[in-house]
């Protein structure tokens, strides 16, 4: 399972446009921590600073770590079998590396564990809707093994990452 197509171990280079995704979502982040206590003097930039954060927490980062996860999670492992750190890229490449394993192996676990620790009538709610609909969205919210989808989806991923990379070793 040496050769899966992957011509690097750099992370950057294997998640391709994903990566730059992942920088724009980092990059949005930077200015709502800048423009959050200039909204605080300023007023009129508070509307602005809603539209920001709006999609900021936590639904364009789940989108992302949903639809990415078995890209982030195969190229978070050459990333880390054979890490290189003899130019500013490889570096940039080692730290995207652990931002990568922090959100898919902690982050978005807790948040499904999270979710599915809500009842289901606030899972139904609008507001939370907003915010977390991302790790349910197009199921069914009859009941926790519904809603639970993509917890399972990860699990599997996880298996096949697995099996591919350690049952050889």
């Amino acid at each position: 399972m040496a050769d899966l197509g992957y011509e690097s171990h750099n992370q950057i280079l294997n998640l391709g446009s994903l990566a730059i995704f992942l920088c724009l979502y980092f990059l949005k982040l930077l200015l709502y921590l800048i423009l959050l206590p200039i909204s605080l003097v300023s007023p009129r930039l508070k509307p602005l600073v809603e539209k920001v954060k709006e999609g900021l927490f936590f639904r364009e980062l789940l989108a992302l770590l949903i639809e990415a996860y078995l890209e982030m999670l195969i190229s978070t492992y050459l990333q880390f079998k054979a890490p290189l750190r003899t130019t500013n890229g490889e570096l940039s490449a080692v730290v995207t590396g652990y931002i990568c394993i922090v959100l898919i192996l902690v982050f978005l676990p807790i948040a499904c564990i999270w979710i599915l620790s809500q009842p289901i009538e606030r899972i139904k709610d609008d507001q939370f809707k907003n915010t977390w609909e991302d790790l349910y969205s197009g199921l069914r919210t009859r009941s926790k093994w519904e809603i639970g989808y993509y917890f399972g989806f990860m699990l599997r991923r996880q298996m096949y990452v697995a099996i591919a990379f350690l049952i050889f070793h």
